[in-house]
């Protein structure tokens, strides 16, 4: 979903849940833009961006998957496939 809301899928999500204006700067700000290299020893890797996903460990992670994954449910009954979403995972069974 490049374009208004970067590589930010959530974006959409976002504004669904009346999240607009500067907030929505905020959180696309928050989310866009960032990178990631990896550490063995004292070896590193480059730096690579990251193009989905949230911090982990921060505060607000959990909500923004939640935002994020709250379709997926119905989308997928739709489809004959029930779900049962944990914190971060989900588990996926036929109904």
């Amino acid at each position: 979903m490049a374009g208004q809301y970067g590589y930010v899928p959530l974006g959409r999500h976002l504004v669904s849940y009346g999240i607009i204006e500067k907030l929505l700067a905020w959180f696309l700000k928050y989310l866009n833009g960032r990178s990631h290299c990896t550490r063995v020893g004292k070896t590193f890797s480059i730096f690579l961006p990251m193009l989905s996903g949230v911090i982990q460990g921060s505060v607000i992670g959990p909500l923004l998957f939640l935002i994020f994954i709250n379709d997926l449910v119905e989308i997928l009954a739709s489809i004959g496939i029930s779900v049962m979403p944990l914190l971060y995972d989900t588990s996926l069974g036929s109904i």
